[in-house]
């Protein structure tokens, strides 16, 4: 593999356009709170304050998403094809619950990468390896994503893979009008 891009999976239609709007409908009934940077070398927790979008987690809306991991494992293992790591294999105790992310008018993303140290509790440990980002809908305006500093066309029911690290640097611009909704996971 000799671009960037070659690590990079898209799954179009990893979840069909019913079960997208039934998400959205559950997410719509249940309460978010505003997404924080940590920064490890001090401790400090930062946001942008109203211009931060909004985050949850919720088991029973995860359901769906969760039950195509492994096929989305499975795809992404013929794509890389590498020695090193089969991630075919990984179980729940290797992937974070997914967390729902909530963009309204004016709220976006900076850019950064994905090398969170936050998702271990001391009984899991590790740092993520993959990220796995999912897009619900597609009616709004703004919020375009960009990944490595190309913007990607998403639609709702994608599915990008991508490494967690330094080379993966992504952002969402902020909302113009409309929600937008997606969900993320991480891998070790």
């Amino acid at each position: 593999m000799e671009h960037l891009s070659d690590y990079v999976l898209n799954i179009k239609n990893y979840l069909s356009e019913d079960i997208c709007l039934e998400i959205i409908k559950s997410l719509d009934t249940i309460s978010f709170h505003r997404h924080t940077y940590h920064n490890p070398s001090n401790e400090n927790v930062t946001h942008n304050g109203n211009e931060e979008l909004w985050i949850c987690h919720n088991k029973n809306i995860s359901i769906s998403i969760i039950k195509r991991f492994s096929y989305a494992f499975r795809r992404y293992d013929m794509k890389i094809k590498s020695p090193y790591v089969n991630f075919s294999e990984r179980t729940e105790k290797f992937w974070s619950e997914p967390r729902f992310n909530k963009y309204d008018v004016n709220t976006k993303m900076d850019e950064h990468v994905d090398h969170i140290h936050t998702l271990f509790d001391g009984k899991r440990k590790g740092i993520p390896i993959l990220t796995l980002l999912g897009f619900l809908n597609d009616d709004y305006e703004g919020g375009n994503f960009y990944l490595c500093g190309k913007k990607m066309e998403v639609s709702a029911g994608q599915l990008l893979i991508f490494p967690s690290n330094f080379l993966y640097p992504h952002r969402v611009d902020p909302i113009i009008d409309g929600t937008r909704y997606s969900w993320v996971s991480w891998i070790w």
